[in-house]
This record gives structure tokens, sequence and C-alpha cells, in this order.
């Protein structure tokens, strides 16, 4: 759509090019390489671009620099989750947990992590990741 704000879009980075983003934020790590936003993008955009180690080392990278970060235990929760490393999703959340006593975040992360261990046949396999 015509004329709504500064969306790029055209020859030089079309509509989701996914790729593309990937070098931009390339370029902007090298401008600022601590800048903790552009890195949380950047591991987001990795996942999406099928880097899932990368985007593992990037979480992880983000919450040993921030460990009191609701945000980034809860993102590195939501990865573990994802690909069924269910000990280090239980792990993230009850530290989230720990930052932050909201019963409503309390209840929803207990049920889940309930229901991770119930799971049939899930005898909660280790994190396989090569260094």
């Amino acid at each position: 759509m015509a004329g709504r704000g500064n969306r790029t879009s055209g020859p030089e980075c079309g509509d989701n090019d996914r790729e593309q983003a990937a070098r931009y934020y390339q370029r902007a790590l090298k401008l600022d390489p601590a800048n903790t936003e552009i890195i949380a993008h950047d591991a987001v955009l990795v996942q999406l671009l099928d880097r899932q180690d990368e985007a593992w080392a990037l979480l992880e990278e983000l919450t040993a620099q921030d460990p009191v970060s609701l945000t980034r235990h809860f993102n590195l929760g939501v990865f573990c989750h994802r690909f069924k490393l269910w000990d280090e999703s239980i792990a993230s959340f009850q530290t989230v947990l720990k930052l932050r006593t909201n019963a409503s975040l309390w209840t929803r992360i207990s049920r889940s992590t309930s229901a991770i261990r119930r799971v049939p046949g899930s005898a909660v396999p280790t994190k396989t990741r090569t260094a």
C-alpha cells in the first residue's frame, strides 16, 4: 500500500526478503555490536531462516548479558520448547517466575510445564548441541 509510513520495499529489499534482512542486521551489528535489541531481532530472523544453532547461540548470549530480563528468559524458554529441549525450557520459564511473581503468568507457565512433564514417552530429552 502506498503512503503507509516508511515501509521498505522495492528492488533493494523486497517484502519478506529474509536473506536481505539478515544482511541488514549483520551491517547493523558491525556498526553497533553490543546493541542487544539488534541481536534479539537477529535471533528471531535466523530462526526463520532455519539457522537454529546460530539462533540458540544468540539467545544464550542475550540471556547471559542480561540475566534478569524476563523477555530474554521467556524467549529462550519458547525456543527450547519449540525444539523439545524440555529441561532447558522449564528452567527458563522457572527463571521468569522467580524474577516476576505475576499470578496469571505463574498459572500459564505452571500448566505448560506440567503438561510437558506428562507427555507420554518424553523422558525429558537432553540438549544435543555441538560446539
